[in-house]
Formats: C-alpha cells, structure tokens, sequence
C-alpha cells in the first residue's frame, strides 16, 4: 500500500524491490549462502505483522481455512491457524527455487490501482471531457 505521494513513485518502488531480490539472488551464489541474520529479519517482521494483523471476518477467516485444506496446499494440518502468517523453518533449496523461477521481472505482473486516476481535476480544459456534456 502506498501513500498518495509514494503512487508518484512506484516505478521507483518497483526497481527497489527488484534490487532487493537481486540481493537474495547474490548472496544464494555465494559458498555460504544467504546469511542467518536475513532470514531472522524476515522473520522477525513476518511475526510482528501476524502478531498486529488485522482480525480478518468469520467469513474471510474460513475461506483461508478451506483453502489451506485443499489437496493442492502444502500447509501442514497443524498449522491451519498460522501457517500463512509466520515463517517456521529456514529452507534454502525453497528459497533459491521461488527466487530464481518465479521471482523475476519476466514473470512478473504488476496491479497498480489508486483513486487518484479519472479525477476530474485531471481533464478540465480537456478538449474531448465527455462526462460534463449536458443532456
């Protein structure tokens, strides 16, 4: 989610966040690997979030109770309540393969969506301002 300001830049954003799992990509090429103190980062954040997370509806909560369920889940049944929301066990192997196969540019697709496009603002003194035609 970004502030109306940081929309003005979320191309910017994008690269950023590319530079970071560049990041990840380096340190998976190196002979130690990633180093422990980013997976406890992560970590760490992943449980703050889950901990201050807003309560989802009784409707919400069980749809992502189902889903965990279903055949094509990997979430262990002990962790139907949590398993979304927290990070366990540290797996390079799963790591390297969403960074190199699924985490790139190529395969990527970004959804910007923001209240600020089709203002109204933004097409006075339009030539072609169809929505203040009178009928």
């Amino acid at each position: 989610v970004l502030s109306e300001e940081g929309g003005n830049y979320w191309t910017e954003i994008i690269q950023y966040v590319y530079t970071y799992i560049g990041m990840i990509r380096h340190y998976f090429q190196q002979p130690d690997g990633m180093p422990p103190w980013l997976y406890k980062e992560l970590e760490a954040i992943q449980n703050l979030s889950y901990k201050f997370a807003d309560e989802l509806s009784p409707a919400d909560f069980v749809e992502d109770i189902v889903e965990n369920l279903s055949p094509t889940s990997t979430l262990p049944h002990d962790r139907l309540l949590d398993g979304n929301g927290l990070m366990f066990e540290y797996d390079s192997v799963a790591i390297l393969d969403i960074v190199e196969n699924y985490l790139t540019p190529e395969n990527s697709r970004v959804d910007f969506l923001s209240s600020t496009f089709g203002r109204s603002s933004d097409y006075e003194g339009s030539s072609d301002n169809t929505s203040s035609s009178s009928q």
